[in-house]
């Protein structure tokens, strides 16, 4: 009887181990797969940062390029109308002078005539 024990002992033991080990190899197997998964979706998540990260950087430069375009054009357009208003002070300028001149003949004439 002692040996029908054992013997029913060791069967039931080897049965429960069996039975971990399998249950362990499935949960081994399922976290490598969930690993591999997680990976996957890592590096996707790593490529889809580095294009929005280039995308970003020449959406800046193209920005940054349209900015210093924009500006140069404000300062030619500035240094257009500095010109312009010099040489419309230069104008004005000799318009005074002409008065002047007509101004000065006109009182030397006055002064002569009386």
């Amino acid at each position: 009887m002692e040996w029908i024990k054992s013997t029913v002992k060791k069967i039931t033991l080897e049965l429960i181990y069996n039975i971990v080990d399998e249950r362990t190899s499935a949960i081994l197997e399922k976290q490598e797969k969930d690993k591999q998964e997680l990976l996957g979706h890592i590096f996707r998540l790593e490529e889809k940062q580095e294009k929005d990260k280039q995308e970003l950087f020449t959406l800046i430069i193209s920005v940054r390029d349209e900015l210093l375009s924009q500006i140069h054009r404000i300062e030619e357009k500035e240094e257009r109308h500095y010109e312009e208003l010099k040489a419309e002070i230069r104008h004005l300028n000799q318009r005074f002078d002409t008065l002047m001149n007509m101004l000065v003949n006109l009182l030397i004439d006055r002064s002569r005539e009386k």
